[in-house]
């Protein structure tokens, strides 16, 4: 088990409150790093269509707000629990656990698992704004 010498493992009652935690500061940093990030894309676009007016219009300009809400609520909720879910149970509980001694398996097996949360997630985060009619098909 990966634990600081300061500090002892998560029981489940502090996995479960980790999740309120760092799910409204997950909710902050989607909120606002996407206003960021979709106010960035829009003035490019902007800049884009601007200087080259026979390119046409094949990306158009963003909602900031719905997206922006949207990937806070993504974040403190889809994101958290899969990290939750990863780390908590998967790494924690089973790959520490039973690869104890072999820390180079428990470490690819964290690896793995992580790329594929990371895949999964990206794939559901571009259904969640299709379903909430803020990404084109």
């Amino acid at each position: 088990m990966q634990v600081s010498p300061i500090s002892e493992p998560f029981t489940m009652l502090k996995r479960l409150g980790s999740l309120f935690k760092n799910g409204a500061l997950l909710l902050a940093v989607g909120f606002l790093s996407s206003v960021l990030g979709v106010v960035i894309t829009n003035v490019l676009l902007l800049i884009r269509n601007t200087l080259n007016q026979n390119m046409g219009a094949d990306a158009t300009s963003q909602q900031v707000w719905g997206i922006s809400i949207a990937h806070g609520i993504w974040m403190a909720t889809s994101g958290n629990l899969r990290y939750q879910v990863v780390g908590g149970l998967l790494e924690d509980r089973c790959f520490n656990t039973i690869f104890a001694r072999q820390q180079t398996i428990s470490g690819a097996l964290s690896f793995v698992t992580r790329t594929i949360n990371t895949y999964f997630g990206s794939l559901w985060w571009v259904d969640f704004l299709r379903y909430l009619g803020l990404q084109e098909t």
